[in-house]
């Protein structure tokens, strides 16, 4: 978020900057917590200042405090939308269901790199980007 902007060259007020720095650790130690105590949790963001893609390395981050690849996975997807209550329209895939894709290289529950690993995007049934 606020730090990466900052490593990117855009300029918040130190305040803000100090203030980011300062809760990093702390949601870390709370999100593991969550983790343990069996809470769902489900990947998103309401960045303003993360470039598209980003928040991709908030899966690996999650795999890092505990969850497994699975885990990581259906955070990003079912978790997502039992949450937001849209889990009868969307979150996993089903005949019915909308679905937006994206297919990565790699093994199967592999959480790394994700970002560069982009092999197809689909949206709405077509295909917006493929390296193939």
């Amino acid at each position: 978020g606020v730090v990466n902007a900052v490593d990117r060259g855009i300029v918040v007020p130190p305040f803000i900057l100090e203030k980011a720095k300062g809760v990093v650790e702390v949601h870390r130690e709370s999100i593991q917590k969550a983790i343990e105590a069996g809470v769902k949790i489900a990947m998103g963001t309401d960045s303003g200042v993360t470039p598209h893609g980003m928040n991709l390395i908030e899966l690996a981050e999650m795999a890092s405090l505990g969850m497994s690849p699975a885990e990581v996975f259906t955070a990003s997807t079912r978790s997502s939308a039992e949450l937001m209550g849209i889990d009868d329209e969307t979150g996993t895939i089903e005949v019915g269901k909308a679905a937006d894709l994206v297919v990565f290289d790699g093994t199967q529950l592999d959480v790394a790199d994700l970002k560069n690993r982009v092999h197809t995007v689909i949206q709405d049934g077509n295909i917006l980007a493929s390296s193939a």
